[in-house]
C-alpha cells in the first residue's frame, strides 16, 4: 500500500501512510525536491540516528486465513533508492522464518533499483518489506517506487490504479 509514498495523511515528518519508521533517532520527511523523487510528487527522505539503524517498513500478515497463497511463492521487493554514501542503504524481505537483504547501494548519489527475492517459507507468519540504513554515521537516503510482486525479477514500477500494491488485499 502507498508504494509510491504519495500519501502522508499524518503529516510530512511522520512515516507515509501504511509505512512504519523504526530506529533510535531515526527521522523521516516528505521530499519533493528536484532530483530526489523518482515517481509521482514525493519520496521519503529517511535519516538514521548517529550510530544507529533506520528502517521504513510495511508488513502483511500470513495466517491460516490471511494471505495463505503467498506461502511457497517466490516474491521480489524492489525500491528506487538514492544516497551519496556507499554500503549503507539496502532493502530487506522477512517472512518471520527467513530474512534476506539486497546488495548495498553504491553511494553514487543517483537512484538505483535495489531488489531482493526469495521463496516465502511454508511456515511464514508475515511478509515484511523494508528500506534500511545500516549502522554508522547519520545519513539521509531517498526512497521511492517501492513494490512487492510475485515472481523472481522486479518489473518497472507502475502507478496505474489498482497497481500501487500488488498485495493490498487478502489472497
Amino acid at each position: 500500500k502507498n508504494s509510491s509514498v504519495e500519501g502522508w495523511s499524518a503529516g510530512t515528518s511522520v512515516a507515509p501512510d501504511a509505512w512504519t519508521l523504526t530506529g533510535v533517532g531515526a527521522s523521516i520527511a516528505r521530499e519533493s525536491g528536484a532530483g530526489n523523487v523518482q515517481d509521482g510528487v514525493y519520496s521519503a527522505a529517511i535519516t538514521n540516528g548517529a550510530s544507529a539503524v533506520a528502517d521504513l517498513g510495511q508488513s502483511l500478515t500470513i495466517s491460516d486465513t490471511q494471505n495463505t497463497r503467498l506461502r511457497g511463492r517466490q516474491v521480489v521487493f524492489s525500491a528506487r533508492v538514492k544516497t551519496s554514501t556507499a554500503s549503507r542503504a539496502f532493502v530487506r524481505l522477512d517472512d518471520g522464518v527467513v530474512t534476506r537483504d539486497s546488495r548495498f547501494h553504491v553511494g553514487d548519489g543517483t537512484f538505483e533499483t535495489l531488489a531482493v527475492t526469495f521463496t516465502v517459507d511454508a511456515a511464514a507468519t508475515k511478509v515484511e518489506v523494508s528500506v534500511e540504513i545500516a549502522t554508522g554515521a547519520a545519513i539521509t537516503i531517498y526512497a521511492d517506487s517501492l513494490q512487492l510482486e510475485e515472481g523472481a525479477v522486479a518489473t518497472a514500477f507502475s502507478t496505474r490504479p489498482g497497481e500501487l500494491s500488488r498485495f493490498s488485499g487478502t489472497f
